[in-house]
């Protein structure tokens, strides 16, 4: 059924990140329930439960590292392969922003070396979890970065680091 495939999807993408050690170590955490909350659906969201009224930018401060999971212009595939029966897949994003740190390397070898460590662990444990669901993962492409950026003013004083993931899964990705 589609709308169920594109939340499982989406959730399952969040959960394989926030169960990565190198995206737990990116975001300075060491559970997944606290690396979970660097990760959100589509946009920056308060927690469940939280009434605040919060200013522009206030959310990205407050969670940065993040990583925004949302589902691609290309959506989701749901294929018939016989009577009744269909299979799933499709194809999800990934931004991940940090600030640059303090000490940074110019050149950001740092950032690219943390990416590709990341793109592998997610690979490594792509559709295996016992505690909870993974996305089985097919392919992942860098689209854009890893670089660095300049938000608006209101989001951070200074620079910020972002990689933008295109993420296939399913069967006929």
């Amino acid at each position: 059924m589609i709308p169920d495939a594109l939340t499982t999807s989406e959730n399952a993408l969040c959960d394989t990140l926030a169960d990565s050690q190198v995206f737990r170590e990116l975001v300075g955490v060491e559970t997944y329930e606290d690396a979970r909350a660097h990760v959100f659906i589509d946009d920056l969201a308060p927690p469940e439960g939280d009434s605040k009224t919060y200013q522009p930018g206030e959310l990205a401060r407050r969670f940065l590292p993040y990583a925004l999971v949302s589902t691609a212009e290309e959506g989701i595939v749901h294929k018939a392969v016989g009577f009744d029966s269909f299979l799933d897949s499709g194809k999800l994003t990934i931004a991940i922003d940090r600030r640059v740190p303090g000490d940074g390397d110019p050149m950001d070898r740092d950032w690219k070396r943390c990416i590709g460590r990341l793109l592998e662990d997610m690979l490594s444990v792509s559709g295996q979890s016992d505690q909870r669901a993974h996305l089985a993962i097919a392919k992942i492409h860098i689209t854009a970065g890893p670089g660095r950026y300049v938000p608006a003013k209101e989001v951070v004083d200074g620079e910020l680091q972002r990689v933008q993931l295109s993420v296939e899964w399913g069967s006929d990705a």
